[in-house]
């Protein structure tokens, strides 16, 4: 999936209108127009994107994932709010992959976690697959272990499956 935007969408993310309120954008004039200087890093990791699609090759779960957090922190703040990534996956060094196992990553976890209890469950995580990807044992593992511990965990393919599900999960569809 390729993403394209209009200049009046991507003028949204410069704009303080289109921003939640938490986040602050400052502007700079440059050449008679004003340039942000803070904007969301998954807006910028779209504007990128839309400039050079190929970026998107061998990475369809990174950006399906900055699509997921960019859609809830422009259309629902409050959920943003309650939403992060755990970074298990791409390449590290084997220093920085044993600093990591040490700080208490665990192989496996979830790449989406939504803490907020809805709908008789403690939380929402969300694994992304992308192409023919399935889970591997450990994740297997931990949605077993989630599950067993009254989380809600699920598979998602897409963006807009992910976003459904959490839309779905939080009562807002």
């Amino acid at each position: 999936m390729t993403l394209r935007f209009s200049e009046d969408w991507y003028q949204g993310y410069v704009s303080k209108k289109s921003v939640p309120s938490k986040a602050k954008v400052t502007t700079k004039k440059r050449a008679n127009r004003k340039v942000a200087t803070n904007v969301s890093p998954h807006a910028i990791a779209l504007a990128k994107l839309a400039k050079n699609p190929s970026l998107e090759d061998g990475k369809g779960e990174h950006y399906s994932q900055v699509r997921y957090f960019d859609y809830f922190e422009r259309f629902h703040p409050d959920v943003y709010d309650l939403i992060h990534a755990t970074p298990n996956g791409g390449y590290r060094t084997e220093k920085a992959g044993a600093e990591m196992r040490a700080e208490g990553q665990k192989k496996g976890y979830p790449d989406i976690s939504l803490d907020s209890a809805q709908q008789g469950f403690y939380g929402l995580r969300i694994e992304m697959k992308y192409g023919k990807n399935s889970l591997t044992a450990e994740q297997k593992i931990w949605r077993e272990r989630l599950e067993g511990q009254g989380y809600k965990y699920v598979e998602c393919r897409s963006t807009e499956e992910a976003i459904s599900v959490t839309l779905d999960y939080m009562n807002l569809n």
